[in-house]
């Protein structure tokens, strides 16, 4: 929307008319100029610049007379609201107005005449502004006696708490559909049109594709694309980081904020950036950069270590990885910035330097690290590992030296290294890292399409490596994997190419060389895959086995110099065109020799290729994945990986210091109650009430039976129980399978021998049996029934310590980890109330469990646990979260199935297949309902209707009545056309043959973005699953059901925490439970003092001393959805001097401006 006089609107619709290849301004189509311009989108609390300016032609169609006006103002408004002054809205200073003056053609005509226009400036510049509130925004210029523009804004409203720990962006810089394509022909086999293997892009569970426009041109370059997917905001080509204003000076654009400048002060979170180009291009730098001029190399390094110094802004010291090329730009004789040496400046701030692939894969993950391992950029695969004299003879050494660079990492490398960095240094604030497969852009510009696919399939083989590191360190659930393009090319495959053939025909018979490409039949089959015995590469499966078949892809694109094609691999590097005697570039003699001749479709100046219109695939995997699907701007990846970190900031009191954090402690937010959230809201009473009535009850227990006369005892004796029920507590609680573990602790804390003195030796190795089990049980399946009775018989003669230790602790387990079946209460009470399965003594030839006759109840600690446990149904009636849905929030008054990790209703009942009836007699509605594991297993719980809860429903399952198969009931006409699947007794779904892969998952684990909502149409997927990436069986989008089962979803708002409700609705009852323990302690005590008032001895325990072997348990927390440490995080920040930095400046955007000194506002 935009107001102009009439005398403005004429010239400027004659200079929009005329002015198509050349614009005085992108994104500034009339004389009033508003940066960021309309339609701009903001992530609420992201900084950003603004701009405006006037412009006044002094001659060409809109001259009006070449003066500016300088009482211009600009009004911010949000919708509903008054429009305010911007100093006012934003409460700042109102800066000062600054001039200058640049040219520009309008047209080719004008060029060709050697007749710029001119045109002088007035303009103002707000620094570092936010906004905070969503909504939408206009942002008004008045100036020239009525005339305005207006530029529309949008703040998004997005979450604040995180859904994903980690993101991983992979960008095949220049890569399409039809260039995955033609790799996956080249590098998996196949058999009659069905191909044996799969690329590893092909089995992520989302693909998406994105639009790739910049804000000036529907053609894109690598900087401003980069520009939108890391900042959200949409540049001019050759620009990162900034909108293109008019100013002499490349560094004083009007900035936004990047998301790895947002995640660290908002997070505190480790940051990667690994590209196989060199450091400094766009792709790469971007993440950092601030410049309308992609070619700064050297400050943009510069700012890549340091950030913008020459205004305030978002403090950043540097990446924690920065892995790549371009060596050149961090030395003073390879050209870098103010002649420093930027390798010891990185060293500086505690970097440590890697100058090739044996110092990489030796770099200690705890520092932070740069690699630098060739100049330029670093040499394509098909050079590493097939045609390696090119490495033996090139000059490429990072030292500058004029050595080769022999010992080089690829990019799976450089990636597998910064994963494991990024883990360790990011720790619970998680990372984000780019990683870059940067030459099959730059391969397909000079139309070298081999070594682009070669590069294309290094980056496949990377994304299935890296999401086998992320498996191995137990994140992958909690990582967001991306795998897109910034822009493309017009490439494609249209069949092949007799390379024999048509190096046989004369070079003069043009036309006759063109019989040598096959179509359609024609085509045949790719030889790429075909063994030759006399050619080997050794570069592994999902690569070429013979690079050089008789019948070569016919491939190409659309736009390219004069070139000669004969289709074959260039042994060596590729040019195809060299420039001519005029300056303008023809077919390269030396290039394609026997090939046939093709007249360019570009300007006689291109010298190689150019990019394309095309929409660019998007992969995605892990949480928020379902964010990704359908067609969307490049902006909205920024957006959505945003959201998927909970970044957006609503409150003005955001700063660089972190002051705004969920919680005000740093905390992530899962959901659900936590149980270090239960300690800290008032569940703390109910452990120290379970072990108050526990040890005091145990110590009642041993005076009243055994004659103990020594208070101190007692004391000594209780302390001796906390040390050791904390320590099993804190090594137990930690792993992944805590069920399993748990139920085996308690029937070990049953069966052992309680009614024999305990000799002090015993404590220790029978501690170290229970967790041995409990680290076996934390690998693989362990159920109960396969407890080793070996691991039983050894421990010998019981220890009450350990006895009471163990089952207090258990108590605090079910308090902590509540989704435990309600059978572990009946164990409890049967074991050691009716009575005891013990060992016998060892004898000679075996050994065997027998039953002892039943004993009464001698362990009062005992006693108090199994009446905490009867009690915590109870107290979970207040808000027991145990259970999660599909989406990941947290459901109450669940219970657990037996013998799985399904829930569900407690007014229904769980069914054999693990789905739920909504009614206790069986005759109510199938549900599939949560699952008591965050991050939803579909081995553990139901493996039907795996989409998002709608509406805080939970789907309705019909079993269709002829084919007894099971139908999600948004799908209306499932059963009628029999699309429903079948459940055998476990509730997993019977796949048929077309329908399995041999090399479906065993295990597969499904994570959702809370906040997505599928389509409305009926997606079938596959239930085929490769073992490493996570993919849903049987999914089917929902529509919203009817209905209302009995389960109450748990949320963050309003009154108190869900851990404090838990701890309060359990630490009640638990507290009275201890004052009962005090005070039949002293009843006893009293008691005793009358009736053994002459006894003879009496139990006196014996002294101890243990200390817990460092590894005698499990000592990681595993992150996120798989139980995550929730200690509050306390993020740090510190106060950063913006130093003045004096970048050169550079010519304006169309080559004819006049250089001016970098300013330095404060």
């Amino acid at each position: 929307m935009v107001a102009f006089s009439k005398i403005a609107a004429a010239t400027t619709f004659a200079a929009l008319a005329s002015a198509q290849t050349y614009q005085r301004l992108g994104a500034c189509p009339d004389l009033g100029c508003v940066f960021p311009p309309d339609q701009a989108d903001f992530l609420a609390g992201q900084y950003f610049d603004i701009r405006v300016e006037v412009h006044a032609p002094v001659n060409g169609s809109e001259a009006n007379g070449g003066i500016p006006d300088k009482r211009f103002s600009l009004a911010i408004q949000k919708a509903g609201g008054s429009s305010q002054p911007v100093s006012k809205f934003f409460d700042i200073t109102e800066p000062a107005i600054e001039e200058w003056k640049f040219k520009w053609y309008e047209d080719y005509f004008a060029e060709d005449a050697k007749t710029p226009s001119l045109v002088n400036v007035a303009a103002k510049a707000y620094r570092r502004v936010a906004l905070y509130e969503p909504g939408e925004y206009t942002a008004t210029l008045s100036y020239y006696n009525g005339s305005k523009t207006v530029a529309n804004w949008v703040v998004r409203d997005l979450a604040e708490e995180k859904k994903a720990k980690n993101v991983i962006l992979f960008i095949g810089d220049g890569m399409t559909t039809s260039m995955i394509t033609a790799a996956r022909l080249i590098g998996h086999k196949s058999v009659n049109g069905k191909y044996l293997t799969k690329m590893a892009m092909d089995k992520f569970p989302i693909l998406g594709h994105q639009m790739t426009h910049s804000i000036d041109s529907y053609i894109t370059d690598s900087a401003n694309s980069a520009s939108a997917l890391y900042s959200g905001h949409k540049s001019t080509v050759n620009a990162m980081g900034v909108y293109s204003d008019s100013s002499p000076d490349a560094f004083d654009d009007p900035k936004v904020e990047t998301i790895v400048e947002i995640l660290t002060r908002v997070w505190g979170s480790a940051i990667g950036i690994v590209s196989t180009a060199f450091l400094a291009d766009a792709t790469p730098i971007a993440l950092t950069g601030h410049t309308r001029t992609r070619g700064h190399y050297g400050p943009l390094i510069d700012q890549m270590l340091n950030g913008v110094t020459n205004y305030t802004w978002t403090p950043f010291s540097g990446p924690d990885v920065l892995f790549g090329a371009g060596a050149e730009n961090f030395h003073a004789k390879g050209g870098s910035y103010q002649d420093k040496d930027y390798v010891e400046e990185f060293r500086k701030k505690d970097y440590k330097v890697a100058l090739d692939n044996t110092t990489l894969s030796t770099l200690n993950s705890k520092n932070k690290a740069l690699g630098l391992f060739s100049t330029s950029s670093l040499p394509v695969w098909l050079d590493r590992n097939v045609y390696t004299e090119n490495i033996i003879n090139s000059t490429n050494h990072p030292s500058l030296d004029g050595k080769p660079a022999n010992d080089l990492p690829g990019l799976k490398d450089m990636v597998l290294k910064a994963v494991d960095i990024l883990h360790e240094r990011g720790g619970d604030r998680g990372f984000f890292m780019m990683a870059e497969a940067a030459s099959i852009d730059k391969q397909m510009h000079v139309l070298d399409y081999d070594r682009a696919l070669g590069d294309l399939l290094e980056l496949d083989d990377t994304v299935a490596a890296t999401i086998a590191r992320l498996t191995e360190l137990g994140i992958l659930n909690n990582t967001l994997v991306l795998v897109t393009a910034d822009h493309g090319h017009g490439f494609d495959v249209y069949g092949s190419a007799d390379t024999k053939y048509m190096a046989s025909i004369d070079d003069d018979d043009v036309r006759g060389k063109r019989a040598a490409i096959g179509t359609y039949q024609n085509s045949g089959q790719s030889q790429y895959q075909v063994v030759d015995a006399a050619i080997s590469y050794n570069t592994g499966v999902n690569f070429p086995v013979n690079w050089e078949p008789r019948y070569c892809l016919a491939q190409g694109t659309v736009a390219f110099p004069d070139r000669r094609e004969n289709y074959e691999v260039h042994h060596e590097p590729r040019l195809p065109a060299t420039k001519g005697a005029d300056k303008s570039y023809y077919v390269n003699p030396a290039d394609g020799i026997g090939g046939l001749v093709v007249n360019g479709t570009l300007g006689t100046e291109e010298a190689q290729g150019v990019h394309s219109l095309t929409d660019v695939p998007v992969y995605a995997m892990g949480p928020c994945q379902e964010k990704f699907q359908g067609t969307y701007n490049n902006i909205d990846i920024f957006f959505e990986m945003a959201n998927c970190l909970g970044l957006a900031r609503h409150d003005n009191k955001t700063g660089d210091k972190g002051d705004l954090l969920p919680g005000n402690n740093g905390t992530v937010h899962t959901g659900a109650a936590s149980g270090m959230e239960m300690l800290n809201g008032g569940g703390i009473t109910a452990v120290l009430g379970v072990m108050v009535a526990a040890f005091v009850g145990a110590a009642v227990n041993r005076s009243f039976l055994m004659g103990c006369k020594d208070p101190g005892e007692v004391a000594t004796e209780l302390l001796i129980r906390i040390v050791l029920a904390i320590s099993i507590n804190l090594n137990i609680l930690r792993k992944l399978r805590l069920r399993f573990c748990l139920e085996i602790v308690l029937a070990i804390s049953i069966k052992l021998e309680a009614f024999e003195e305990a000799a002090t030796e015993e404590i220790v190795p029978a501690i170290s049996i229970v967790l041995k089990v409990c680290r076996e049980a934390t690998t693989e399946a362990y159920k109960p029934t396969r407890l080793p009775v070996a691991h039983l018989s050894s421990i010998g003669a019981g220890s009450w310590e350990i006895i009471d230790a163990v089952v207090a602790t258990v108590a605090v387990d079910r308090l902590l980890s509540p989704s435990l079946s309600l059978t572990t209460a009946s164990w409890i009470l049967s074991g050691w109330i009716i009575g005891d399965v013990r060992p016998h003594p060892p004898r000679p030839s075996s050994r065997r469990l027998t039953p002892a006759p039943p004993a009464k109840m001698r362990s009062a600690c005992a006693l108090a646990s199994a009446l905490v446990l009867l009690l915590l149904p109870v107290a979970s009636a207040v808000e027991n979260v145990t259970c999660y849905g599909f989406d990941g929030s947290a459901w109450a008054n669940n219970f657990v199935c037996e013998g799985s990790s399904a829930c569900c209703g407690v007014d229904g009942i769980c069914m054999p297949n693990k789905l739920c009836n909504s009614k206790k007699d069986g005759t109510g509605e199938l549900i599939r309902g949560p699952c008591a594991l965050k991050s939803y297993d579909v081995e553990e719980c139901a493996e039907i209707c795996l989409y998002d809860e709608i509406n805080r429903y939970f789907p309705r399952v019909t079993k269709c009545k002829d084919s007894g198969k099971y139908c999600c009931n948004n799908d209306k006409k499932c059963c009628e056309e029999g699309r429903g699947v079948l459940l055998n007794a476990a509730g997993k779904v019977i796949k048929s043959k077309e329908t399995t892969s041999d090399t479906e998952s065993k295990k597969t684990t499904v994570t959702r973005d809370p906040s997505a909502l599928p389509s409305d149409s009926t997606t079938p997927g596959t239930t085929a699953t490769p073992p490493t990436i996570p993919t849903p069986a049987v999914p089917v989008a929902p529509n919203p059901a009817t209905p209302s089962p009995p389960n109450v979803p748990t949320g963050a708002s309003g009154g108190l925490a869900t851990g404090a409700k838990i701890g309060l609705g359990v630490g009640i009852p638990v507290g009275v439970l201890a004052l009962a323990g005090l005070a039949a302690f002293l009843w006893f005590r009293r008691k005793k003092n009358r009736v053994y008032s002459g006894s003879n001895g009496g139990y006196s325990p014996p002294p101890q001393t243990h200390e817990m072997a460092a590894d005698d348990g499990p000592q990681e927390m595993q992150g996120y959805a798989k139980g995550q440490s929730n200690v509050p995080i306390e993020l740090y920040a510190k106060e950063q001097t913006h130093a003045p930095v004096e970048l050169p400046a550079e010519e304006g955007g169309n080559g004819v401006q006049t250089p001016r000194p970098l300013s330095n506002p404060s």
